[in-house]
């Protein structure tokens, strides 16, 4: 919502106002019909008649009172001059495009993760019960922490390579390799640690449900429960002081900080 043109402002002004003028940016008109004619041809437009110390403001509801009101001040701002204005200060090093495709593959390695990998880990599993692997398993002369390593370690495996992959296409080969390879420095032990946790709920959980169609009934749920706070704590207006204790939302938060991390020396900083 940020990456978007400068509102059109157009200008009515009278005689004794015109010398206070000095920003490029402001549309003359030549009455105040035609600048409402203006506005009403652009909705997103601000028109401003200056015809006394006061200025009058036109435009088009948009629903949003602090939008309003930041349309009303940057036009009035600009009325002002080059003298007065404040230019402003643009922080971070990412373009519209950088900024979208890293936001995109945050979000889709953390719910691939989270939910399709759950799936995948919960489904072989179930799968493995069901055939009677896990009761031959039993009574093998084969510790249990050596079967869960084994597929700790095969589904790891699985998720590094999943990300590096995500990471180079999508950022890789778009943007810049560099870019990308410290981008998987920064992730890819946030990524162990997602990916650790999801197979040891996965191993429980197909010990807890009798068969994968039972598990497919409550996996929505669980999904649910799992990710919706995360997503709307986030990405939305809601504060929820709890979301501070659940650890998910802060592999979350550090996965998105990996990708918008810029280190210079010792100094890290995360610009958005």
């Amino acid at each position: 919502k940020m990456d978007i043109l400068p509102y059109q402002v157009y200008l009515f002004q009278s005689q004794n106002n015109a010398g206070l003028i000095l920003n490029e940016n402001i549309h003359i008109v030549s009455s105040t019909r035609e600048l409402k004619q203006r506005i009403s041809e652009n909705t997103g437009g601000i028109g401003v008649e200056l015809q006394s110390e006061q200025a009058k403001i036109f435009l088009y509801e948009t629903g949003s009172r602090e939008l309003d009101a930041f349309k009303r001040n940057y036009a009035i701002s600009l009325t002002k001059g080059e003298k007065n204005g404040k230019e402003p200060v643009i922080i971070g090093e990412n373009t519209r495009e950088e900024k979208l495709r890293k936001e995109m593959t945050y979000q889709v390695l953390f719910f691939e993760i989270v939910a399709v990998g759950f799936l995948g880990i919960a489904s072989i599993l179930s799968k493995e019960k069901q055939m009677g692997a896990l009761q031959v398993l039993g009574v093998m002369p084969v510790k249990n922490w050596k079967f869960i390593l084994s597929k700790l370690f095969t589904f790891l495996l699985t998720n590094l390579l999943f990300a590096s992959t995500l990471v180079f296409i999508n950022i890789g080969t778009a943007i810049d390799l560099p870019g990308s390879i410290k981008i998987l420095s920064n992730t890819l032990p946030i990524v162990l640690i997602l990916a650790s946790i999801m197979v040891l709920i996965g191993f429980f959980v197909s010990l807890f449900y009798k068969d994968f169609k039972q598990f497919g009934l409550a996996y929505p749920f669980i999904i649910i429960i799992l990710t919706s706070p995360i997503y709307l704590a986030a990405n939305t207006a809601i504060d929820w002081k709890w979301i501070d204790y659940y650890p998910f939302y802060h592999l979350y938060m550090k996965l998105k900080e990996g990708f918008f991390a810029y280190c210079h020396g010792t100094r890290c900083k995360f610009f958005i």
